[in-house]
């Protein structure tokens, strides 16, 4: 079966999701800010700062927009 195979990979693709992103130091992935936002609905997985945000889902109003805590003191 092909979920005893691949149980890690996707295991370890969830718990990548749920993290906080390319940048673990929580920093915009356009500006270097503080990214503390992050789309549920795009398909991207990044952080972004409240301005770059707003920016790319002007034309989006429905996204799903989730604010993290930060880990990290900048």
């Amino acid at each position: 079966m092909a979920w005893r195979e691949d149980r890690q990979l996707v295991l370890n693709e969830l718990i990548r999701l749920e993290g906080p992103g390319v940048d673990p130091a929580g920093r915009c992935e356009l500006c270097r800010k503080n990214g503390a936002y992050r789309c549920l609905d795009c398909v991207a997985v990044q952080f972004l700062c409240r301005e770059c945000m707003t920016r790319i889902h002007a034309f989006h109003p429905f996204h799903v927009i989730q604010a993290s805590i930060p880990l990290f003191c900048n």
